[in-house]
C-alpha cells in the first residue's frame, strides 16, 4: 500500500527544466524541494514543525514522493536522515515496506506485458511526433546546427510547459537520449530537407534505452512504459 495522503504536488513535475547532473545537484533538488512543497499542501498548513503529527505526516509524502523519484530519493541527506529515525518508529518496518511499493511502482515494466502495450505505444508516438514537429520548427529558424543540449533545452521547455504524459513520465531518459544525439536523428533535424518519423524515433530510443533490438518483437514495436 502505498501514501494514503491526498497530497497534490510531485517533486519530479518540477524537474523538465533543471539541469541535474551530480549527486550534490539531486540533494538540493530533492531536499529543497520536498521541504518547500511539503508546507504549500493543505494537510500540512496547521502542523507545526517538530510535532509527532507533522512528522508522521512528512513520512507519508516521503513515500507520496518515492513514487515518482524512485530510489533517487534517497540523494537527498535529509531523507536519508528521516530514513534513518525510522529505525526507532515503532512503525518504521511497514513504512520501510511502503517505501519498497512505492518504488516497485516507479520501475519500468518489462516491455510488452502489460495489457495497454500497444495503447501506450500509439500515445507516446502521437506525444513524440508533436514534440519532433516542435524541435524541427526550431531548427528552421537557426543559422547554424542546432547542437544535442540546444535540442534538449528546448524539448524540456517543451515538456515543462505542456507536460505529455507518457513523455514527461520518462523525461530525464528522453532529456539524456537528445543530449547523447539520439542516434544521429538530431542531424535529420538539421537537414530541413528530411523529416524524422516518430515512430522511427521511438524504436530508436526504445532500443537505447533497454539496450536491445527493437525488431525482436511484433510490428517491431515496445512500450515506453508510463511510470
Amino acid at each position: 500500500m502505498r501514501s494514503q495522503q491526498p497530497f497534490r504536488y510531485q517533486l519530479m513535475n518540477h524537474r523538465a527544466s533543471n539541469d541535474l547532473e551530480s549527486r550534490e545537484d539531486w540533494d538540493n533538488f530533492i531536499t529543497q524541494g520536498i521541504q518547500e512543497l511539503f508546507v504549500r499542501e493543505p494537510a500540512a498548513r496547521n502542523l507545526e514543525v517538530g510535532t509527532p503529527e507533522y512528522e508522521k505526516l512528512l513520512d507519508e509524502y516521503l513515500i507520496f514522493q518515492a513514487e515518482t523519484l524512485g530510489p533517487r530519493i534517497t540523494l537527498s541527506c535529509f531523507v536519508q536522515w528521516q530514513l534513518h529515525n525510522w529505525e526507532f518508529d515503532p512503525d518504521g518496518p511497514e513504512k520501510l515496506r511502503r517505501l519498497g511499493e512505492a518504488w516497485a511502482h516507479f520501475a519500468p515494466r518489462p516491455p510488452g506485458t502489460g495489457p495497454d502495450w500497444y495503447a501506450v505505444r500509439k500515445a507516446t508516438i502521437e506525444e513524440l511526433g508533436l514534440l519532433v514537429t516542435h524541435l524541427a520548427d526550431f531548427a528552421k529558424t537557426e543559422v547554424k546546427r542546432v547542437p544535442p543540449k540546444e535540442f534538449a533545452d528546448r524539448a524540456a521547455a517543451y515538456l515543462d510547459t505542456y507536460k505529455p504524459p507518457h513523455l514527461f513520465n520518462n523525461c530525464d531518459n528522453l532529456l539524456d537520449y537528445l543530449k547523447s544525439g539520439a542516434d544521429g536523428q538530431l542531424e535529420l533535424l538539421n537537414d530541413t530537407s528530411r523529416r524524422v518519423s516518430p515512430n522511427q524515433f521511438y524504436d530508436a530510443w526504445w532500443a537505447k534505452r533497454w539496450q536491445h533490438d527493437p525488431t525482436d518483437a511484433p510490428n517491431s514495436s515496445k512500450v515506453i512504459p508510463i511510470r
